[in-house]
């Protein structure tokens, strides 16, 4: 199960989910459908922050799969919401797999170690 809160970056246009729990992939999809669509409709930049969860319930083939069986068939749009992922040790083989797989798809997502260099890579990139 995954719990979240939200919040937004004083002065900008990032907002920040921070999630906590053991998310599956069914519910993690859904959940990143919802702020990727708010983020879209607000154009606003995304903080997906996973630092308190493990997604070690979320395979690898999901990760790969996550936008063309999911995102895809509902908004393609959503691969262009810029967004930051934060990350944790337990989780970092996983993030690792899914900048190169997103990457390579064009989805535009970055993991990152923590909420200040996310900010960073996030105020690098033009509002869509």
């Amino acid at each position: 199960m995954i719990e979240y809160q939200t919040d937004q970056i004083d002065g900008s246009n990032i907002l920040v989910v921070r999630l906590k729990g053991n998310p599956e992939t069914k519910e993690t999809q859904q959940m990143g459908y919802k702020f990727r669509s708010e983020a879209k409709l607000t154009t606003k930049k995304l903080i997906l922050d996973f630092s308190k969860a493990d997604v070690a319930k979320i395979s690898v083939l999901d990760v790969h799969l996550w936008f063309k069986d999911y995102y895809d068939r509902l908004d393609r749009d959503l691969r262009m919401v810029p967004t930051a992922l934060i990350s944790n040790p337990k989780n970092e083989q996983l993030f690792k797999f899914l900048e190169l797989s997103w990457g390579d798809q064009g989805i535009v997502t970055k993991p990152c170690q923590n909420q200040r260099l996310a900010i960073n890579w996030l105020r690098e990139l033009p509002t869509v």
